[in-house]
């Protein structure tokens, strides 16, 4: 994932990472939101961090909240948030 391409195809494959992806993957999909000026980017991003993060809440999801407590940008992680309860299968068990 070095770069990032902004079209469409690379939004498509940027929301792939998110079955695949791992804590390292994160970080880097942090680096292109906080790159990119294009939002249908950071939102597919914010996508792939939410399935990331779907798998093993209690892992990430402490991780994210500190994460987001130094961030300006609190609707990224209000999108990771409704992303990652989307993706998980137990929403509320």
């Amino acid at each position: 994932m070095k770069e990032v391409d902004e079209t469409l195809w690379g939004r498509i494959m940027l929301g792939a990472v998110g079955y695949i992806g791992n804590q390292s993957t994160v970080d880097k999909l942090f680096q292109i939101i906080n790159k990119t000026t294009v939002d249908e980017t950071k939102f597919e991003a914010c996508r792939s961090i939410g399935n990331i993060i779907s798998r093993d809440q209690n892992k990430y999801v402490s991780q994210l909240i500190e994460r987001s407590d130094k961030s300006n940008d609190i609707y990224i992680y209000i999108y990771i948030f409704k992303e990652m309860l989307s993706f998980n299968e137990n929403n509320f068990s």
